[in-house]
């Protein structure tokens, strides 16, 4: 007779190790944001968001692209935060979106107000992604800006899978800083702030 042996159970097993990769990339000028009739006005890199000669009563767009590469099975989240207004040496400073006031829900695009010795209000500065995927969903819509990325970290993408750097929304998005001054935004040639953007994967 035949004996036969049966084995009930075989475990099968195997490890993936996670990965992130998260990068910035320059934009040239004259390209589209978030669907803002101002086109970007300059170059960036992925070190860079050169301004430059800030006319009165002009509108200045510039703007980075944003990608992640990751196997993260939760997604991920990318804040963003100045660590502070523009600032010149002299203590002279563009402030927030809108007239300083740092607004946190993404609204259509005002002039500062310029009202004198209120120094607020001489000239802003403000944020807009086009990611729709948000936690808040598609928060900014169509040109739409927040100050309050000055000193707090504001989200800018965000994704509940992994993604592969290339696709719109999830692995790939785009943001946007917006500037726009009066003429009795004090005069400097050396307005400075440092943006940082934070990472977080979900594993």
């Amino acid at each position: 007779f035949t004996k036969i042996a049966i084995i009930e159970t075989v475990t099968v097993t195997g490890e993936v190790e996670n990965f992130f990769t998260f990068s910035i990339v320059g934009v040239d000028a004259e390209q589209s944001v978030n669907n803002d009739a101002t086109q970007t006005t300059a170059t960036t890199t992925a070190t860079s968001v050169p301004f430059g000669n800030i006319s009165a009563g002009s509108e200045y767009v510039l703007a980075q692209d944003l990608t992640v590469n990751t196997n993260s099975a939760n997604g991920f989240t990318i804040k963003v935060f100045a660590d502070g207004d523009l600032e010149s040496s002299t203590g002279a400073t563009i402030n927030s979106f809108t007239d300083g006031t740092g607004v946190g829900t993404p609204a259509i695009w005002a002039q500062p107000s310029g009202v004198p010795a209120n120094a607020d209000t001489y000239g802003h500065w403000g944020l807009t992604t086009e990611d729709i995927t948000l936690t808040d969903d598609d928060s900014f819509g169509d040109a739409l800006y927040v100050g309050d990325f000055i000193g707090t970290p504001r989200e800018v993408m965000y994704a509940t899978s992994s993604a592969d750097a290339i696709t719109d929304h999830i692995g790939k998005t785009r943001v946007g800083y917006k500037m726009e001054i009066t003429n009795m935004q004090e005069a400097a040639t050396d307005y400075t702030t440092r943006l940082v953007y934070i990472a977080t994967p979900i594993f």
